[in-house]
């Protein structure tokens, strides 16, 4: 499924350790002067230039309700027609924004495909995350919509593979069942003693075979920053593969640019290379060939037809 992951703005105070913010601010470099957070209008522009399968999805490299503007960047991409995810903090969502955001899940119900929270975990993976009064009551809000079956469930997770919540949420009961979430290094972009933890302790690996991504073989699922630059995945923390500028292209033009070729090549070789991120990332699997298709002869099936007609003479 293609999906075009909207980053509304640059840097996140939260400071995830899954998330390398401090490398990605120094990739993002001087732009972040003029291209800090994605503009209503620019994110209109990006919007008209994008084929209505690609699913939009308010997560990319930064809490996208740091960003006043996000609700009417979900709402416009909603009456657009396309398909919507929410993956968020709901870090900077207020409550009246919450509201509203329920009232379009409503509205639009069947578009949108999910609502993720990522809730602080017992080991301290979000240190810039602060309880507050309003924050538990958006949260209280969303759990309560669960109830509603207009609204498509929201559901919750941390960001480890524990489930469990940070001890300054414990009043409000929040059971989560393991759900698996594996840390990683972002194919190198985080050293992996940052993210070990008693249960998962992640390696970056060296890929030396042609491979395929096994979340997205057609390397259709991209970042879009505020400044109009498209990056390969979730994974490009480094900005190693900038795919095109969407202020200057156009969506297909993106997958047929010279970036784009160098990765599909690189990843078709069998051996180590720092020129592909994938090389290093964990969503790598070996590429398989396609299974050879029995072809019907076409004979064979006339003469068994005829020996079946023969049958009763």
């Amino acid at each position: 499924m293609a999906k075009l992951e909207v980053t509304t703005n640059i840097h996140c105070p939260l400071m995830c350790r899954p998330c390398p913010q401090k490398g990605f601010l120094a990739a993002y470099g001087e732009a972040i002067r003029e291209h800090r957070m994605l503009k209503l209008a620019d994110f209109a522009t990006f919007l008209a230039k994008t084929p209505r399968h690609v699913t939009i999805v308010f997560s990319g490299m930064s809490e996208p309700f740091i960003n006043p503007d996000c609700i009417a960047m979900i709402e416009l991409a909603l009456s657009s027609g396309f398909k919507v995810e929410v993956y968020s903090t709901l870090f900077r969502l207020s409550l009246a924004d919450a509201e509203k955001l329920l009232a379009l899940m409503r509205q639009y119900g069947p578009q949108v495909n999910r609502m993720v929270v990522h809730l602080p975990d017992a080991r301290g993976n979000m240190p810039g995350w602060k309880p507050s009064p309003e924050y538990e009551a958006v949260l209280g809000l969303l759990r309560a919509a669960n109830k509603d079956r207009a609204i498509t469930k929201i559901a919750a997770i941390t960001m480890d593979d524990s489930g469990e919540v940070d001890p300054r949420l414990a009043h409000l009961r929040l059971r989560l069942r393991r759900h698996g979430w594996k840390p990683n290094s972002r194919a190198g972009s985080l050293d992996d003693a940052l993210i070990a933890s008693e249960t998962a302790r992640p390696t970056t690996p060296r890929h030396a075979m042609p491979l395929q991504c096994s979340r997205d073989p057609g390397y259709d699922n991209n970042i879009l920053l505020p400044n109009g630059e498209v990056l390969l995945c979730c994974q490009d923390w480094s900005k190693k593969h900038v795919l095109g500028n969407y202020f200057d292209q156009s969506y297909y033009e993106l997958f047929a640019g010279p970036e784009m070729t160098a990765i599909r090549v690189d990843n078709l070789k069998a051996e180590f290379s720092e020129r592909s991120l994938c090389r290093q990332c964990v969503h790598a699997v070996p590429l398989v060939p396609e299974p050879k298709v029995k072809r019907p002869n076409l004979l064979a099936r006339l003469t068994a037809r005829f020996r079946r007609s023969r049958k009763g003479w």
